[in-house]
């Protein structure tokens, strides 16, 4: 079944011992709350590591107008969907100076590449993830919709519990690879007569 960020909110709202929300538009409680927070939390959640399946590589379009800021020869567009950088190469894979400017990036390099988390549609989220997200959004939800804090121990337990088993689950599915331990192989491969692996 494809999730939907209606279906996540009600599953959080369910820990919470409330009525579940068919629309953000509903007149209760429930629904103001988890609307004015579901994308807040989402991000956040999304943001708070480079979580494999959230995670992009991208070669960036450079703009044909210069910056105005003097400072730098190039700029790039962002991609649409992107949260946040986590790291800008040049084209030898060595790390590029930049600075973001709203959806651009300005550098000196002439082509970035750029690996970044993005938004995911929520119908592709892991299950381990969506544990995750579900008691975050029920723990931040918690006093708002059930007036008391009487559970937040309990949820919270069971917070770190989920996230725990997302983070264990994401390494063993996307083990980290250190792009500069790879670029230093290559170059040595390459030296030696073989080819790189990128």
């Amino acid at each position: 079944m494809a999730l939907t960020n209606i279906d996540l909110c009600s599953r959080a709202l369910l820990l919470l011992g409330a009525e579940t929300i068919q629309s953000f538009d509903e007149d209760s409680v429930e629904a103001n709350t988890m609307g004015n927070l579901y994308e807040h939390v989402y991000h956040a959640a999304l943001t708070e590591k480079n979580w494999g399946f959230a995670t992009k590589d991208v070669a960036l379009n450079r703009l044909a107008d210069a910056p105005t800021d003097l400072g730098w020869l190039h700029q790039f567009q962002l991609p649409s969907d992107c949260l946040a950088i986590i790291n800008v190469l040049n084209s030898s894979w060595g790390r590029s100076e930049y600075i973001k400017q709203g959806n651009l990036l300005l550098s000196n390099e002439p082509t970035l590449n750029l690996k970044y988390v993005y938004t995911v549609d929520e119908s592709q989220l892991p299950a381990w993830f969506v544990d995750y997200l579900v008691h975050k959004l029920a723990v931040t939800a918690l006093i708002k919709v059930t007036g008391v804090n009487e559970d937040r121990d309990r949820l919270s337990a069971d917070l770190k519990r989920a996230k725990s088993n997302a983070l264990k689950r994401d390494e063993e599915q996307n083990p980290q690879r250190d792009v500069m331990a790879q670029a230093r192989a290559n170059l040595i491969a390459i030296r030696n007569g073989g080819s790189s692996s990128f």
